[in-house]
């Protein structure tokens, strides 16, 4: 009498056919959206306390009045950095987990899958340019969110590929 495993637990050897390469791009891009959630909540804890560390509204904006020009640019620097930096992040994680884990799937998967949450953080972030009107600003800001995604999650596959076994 054979003893019968569950094929969830320890899978057989011919286990069916692998997933095609495009479903790594939709798991890349879940898994991107699953890891910016906390460090894009952690990143704007971190500006809020910024801009609360200035005082209440007003004496906020008497204090960024007061700013030079190149302390407004800094302070608008790293409000801009921390939310980037996070979606950066998350897209090399997210490309990483397909780079290792991918099978067929690769970098241009992964890429595909930056891209794809370059888009979905800039339509997130496209609700204050329909109050303010300020396209411009707006493609702008998100041609560089969708490339840093883009490219964040293509060097993640490329370490994912080179940790594969």
């Amino acid at each position: 009498m054979t003893k019968r495993h569950l094929k969830v637990l320890q899978p057989a050897d011919d286990e069916g056919e692998s997933r095609p390469a495009w479903h790594w791009s939709v798991i890349g891009a879940v898994a991107t959206l699953i890891a910016w959630l906390p460090l894009a909540y952690l990143s704007n804890e971190w500006v809020r306390r910024r801009i609360a560390a200035l005082g209440n509204q007003e004496a906020a904006a008497e204090a960024f009045r007061q700013m030079s020009g190149w302390e407004r640019m800094t302070f608008g620097f790293h409000i801009v950095l921390g939310p980037v930096l996070s979606l950066a992040i998350a897209a090399f994680l997210g490309g990483l987990l397909v780079g290792r884990f991918g099978g067929d799937a690769g970098k241009n998967e992964a890429m595909v899958a930056g891209f794809g949450v370059g888009i979905v953080a800039s339509l997130v972030g496209a609700s204050q340019t329909f109050a303010t009107q300020r396209w411009g600003i707006w493609l702008f800001t998100a041609a560089v969110v969708i490339i840093c995604a883009a490219l964040s999650a293509r060097g993640g596959a490329w370490v994912g590929l080179r940790k594969r076994g």
